[in-house]
């Protein structure tokens, strides 16, 4: 590259350092190239431990600059990953996830539920009992699978609504 064209390079490169954990040691980073190009375009993408350099420096230059500064460096051809923004897509498919889990879960609930009140009516183990008592042993966990999978699904969707909406991530 030219060393007289004020111009970073329009070329990112892609550097990997190991210890880039915080803003901390980013500044580091971003000082030694700095001090071996004042014009370099510099991004941190902490979370991957890399940094986006434009500079007119070579890949090589950079990472040396960087290794004086304390921070092991090497050019890489890895780019950052882009966070995906959670949008209503993946809160319909969590939602209708946990309407499945509460559709068994309350059910089961309701199961140990007339259990336990069988044992405490006096009337379902009298002679003469017929075994409907125990009859809603089989029927409770059955009624109860429709409002179990509808209360897990719209709490869910309510709570996933709220927080994208403090978050501002959805256009209403």
């Amino acid at each position: 590259m030219d060393e007289a064209s004020p111009v970073p390079s329009s070329r990112p490169v892609f550097i990997a350092v190991i210890g880039l954990i915080d803003a901390v040691q980013l500044d580091a980073v971003k000082a030694a190239i700095h001090s071996l190009d004042p014009d370099a375009m510099v991004v941190g993408h902490i979370p991957q431990g890399l940094v986006e350099v434009r500079s007119r420096s070579g890949a090589e230059a950079l990472c040396l600059a960087i290794e004086a500064a304390g921070y092991p460096a090497a050019e890489t051809e890895r780019r950052p990953r882009r966070p995906r923004p959670a949008g209503l897509g993946r809160l319909v498919g969590r939602s209708v996830l946990w309407g499945l889990a509460w559709a068994i879960l309350l059910p089961i609930l309701g199961f140990f539920a007339m259990l336990i009140a069988i044992q405490f009516d006096p009337a379902c183990n009298a002679p003469g009992d017929s075994g409907g008592c125990y009859m809603g042993l089989a029927t409770a966990p059955v009624l109860l699978s429709f409002p179990g999978a509808l209360l897990g699904f719209a709490v869910t969707f309510g709570l996933g609504l709220r927080r994208l909406r403090r978050l501002q991530t959805l256009p209403f």
